[in-house]
């Protein structure tokens, strides 16, 4: 009864001083430690309804942007600070006035489309042929050695917005990229460093421009393209009358700081709200990110309730503090049960974006190591969806786990036909490796083999060697013919072909 009143309480104070009426949630906005005159604020939509924002202060808009939306994952939010905002209003089409932050630095990287970058022009007009956002949010200074939102090859990335000069004159500046790179600053080229090469060229100050600049804030752009193999995007300066070079420090970026987002309420009053985060990553392999695991924490923010936790590869979990493994990376969705006193349990099912912890230096830290094999041993696999099965083969199949492999055997039988439709390269992978003398998986094998019937070149692989298994395990010469009746000869390699005549033959 007391969790209600005070609910009820609550739903009253909210709907008098709700301030923009078409908005569907807010949040209360609580300055960090740092003071500057731009306020950057995370929020996590708690439906495909919440992409926009409007902060005011009272009921008084406060100029505002949104600096990063993208289905699952938390809204980036960049407001005037000394307006002195209360609160952040979500909702679907909210129109806040158009407005440029007049400080802070951002990061933005793209996939990079297969074009020439050997020039500093064909680097500037790259980005605008490069392909979707993969993220963008606020950071500190200019000195990164991995892209934060993707995978750290042929992407694109541009640092822009304001760099803060504390006195006139001229102004060195270098770039130290791998791959090329330009800086512009107040919208002019000072430095360019193009083609494919890694950072230790530059690494002394080798490629500088010199610039004639006033004390104060100016327009920074700097932009570099990534191909293969290490990445590095830095920007070191010698300030008028400097002998040496130094990085440029977070300093001169300074003018935008982190806020916190605390209670969340809709018109009715106070809300239950879930929000995530990317912890981990871990898997068997060492040198790359597929396949993986990835840990997510949840956590229940709000007045005083239990929560239930039902995630949709079939597992669940308690406690308003969660983390969990996923098997795959994607839009995954999660449904809490929340339990207010004696109240009816109330649902929430958000959809959030699962996807590794990008910064992570090590796919497979120490203290991971095991996480994955514990994971996918728990599973009860016959009741994970074909795309999670697959997850767990590739995780078993990368690892050479016998036990695993052996206890994955029924549910990837069972789901056979789902499984072929879903990842037919791994279903046959698996299926070869499960009829081996090791395991010796024959029926399961062939079940797996005879549900692979596209793209070609899986199927004839997998009718291949169906022929095969039931030629040499069963001494079954009809249903050997019987698989390879159908079996597109073109679609098999030369080795395949001449396995098949040897078949054939026997």
């Amino acid at each position: 009864m007391r969790t209600f009143v005070l609910l009820l309480l609550l739903s009253t104070a909210a709907a008098a001083d709700w301030a923009v009426p078409a908005a569907m949630r807010r949040w209360t906005l609580a300055p960090g430690e740092a003071k500057a005159p731009v306020g950057v604020v995370q929020v996590w939509p708690q439906s495909a309804d919440e992409v926009t924002a409007q902060v005011v202060a009272g009921t008084r808009p406060v100029l505002c942007r949104v600096v990063w939306h993208a289905p699952g994952e938390p809204l980036e939010v960049w407001f005037d600070a000394t307006a002195q905002p209360t609160h952040v209003y979500l909702g679907k089409e909210l129109k806040p006035a158009p407005w440029e932050p007049p400080a802070g630095l951002t990061l933005e990287t793209r996939r990079r489309p297969d074009l020439p970058f050997d020039t500093a022009e064909q680097i500037l007009a790259l980005w605008d042929k490069a392909g979707a956002p993969l993220g963008r949010g606020g950071c500190e200074r200019i000195f990164h050695g991995a892209n934060p939102y993707g995978p750290s090859e042929e992407f694109v990335s541009r640092h822009a917005g304001w760099i803060d000069l504390p006195k006139e004159g001229t102004w060195q500046f270098a770039t130290i990229s791998d791959d090329g790179s330009v800086l512009l600053i107040d919208g002019k080229q000072v430095v360019a460093w193009p083609g494919g090469h890694g950072a230790e060229g530059g690494a002394r100050g080798e490629h500088n421009g010199a610039v004639q600049l006033t004390a104060g804030r100016h327009r920074i752009d700097y932009r570099v393209v990534q191909g293969g193999g290490g990445y590095c995007a830095a920007l070191a300066w010698k300030p008028p009358g400097a002998k040496d070079w130094e990085m440029v420090p977070a300093t001169a970026f300074a003018g935008a700081a982190r806020w916190n987002a605390t209670e969340s309420a809709t018109p009715r009053g106070a809300d239950w709200t879930i929000t995530w985060r990317m912890l981990a990553h871990a898997g068997p392999g060492t040198d790359g990110l597929d396949p993986c695991m990835i840990q997510t924490r949840l956590e229940l923010s709000g007045p005083p309730a239990t929560a239930a936790w039902r995630f949709d590869d079939g597992t669940s979990g308690e406690g308003r503090l969660l983390d969990h493994w996923w098997l795959a990376p994607g839009i995954r969705r999660v449904t809490a049960e929340i339990r207010a006193g004696k109240e009816p349990p109330q649902l929430r099912t958000v959809a959030l974006a699962v996807q590794p912890a990008w910064l992570q230096p090590n796919p497979l830290p120490d203290e991971h190591a095991k996480h994955w094999r514990k994971t996918v041993l728990a599973r009860r696999y016959a009741n994970l969806p074909p795309g999670e099965l697959a997850a767990a083969l590739r995780l078993a199949l990368a690892a050479d786990e016998t036990g695993i492999l052996a206890g994955l055997c029924d549910a990837a039988a069972q789901g056979a036909k789902p499984l072929a439709s879903a990842d037919p390269t791994t279903a046959l992978s698996y299926a070869l490796r499960i009829q081996g003398a090791e395991l010796r998986r024959y029926t399961a094998s062939a079940t797996i083999l005879d549900a692979i019937t596209a793209p070609p070149a899986p199927a004839a692989r997998a009718h291949l060697h169906l022929g095969g298994l039931r030629l040499a395990v069963d001494g079954d010469t009809n249903g050997a013919a019987a698989a390879w009746q159908d079996l597109d000869a073109a679609a098999l390699d030369d080795g395949d072909r001449r396995l098949l005549a040897i078949y054939r033959a026997d």
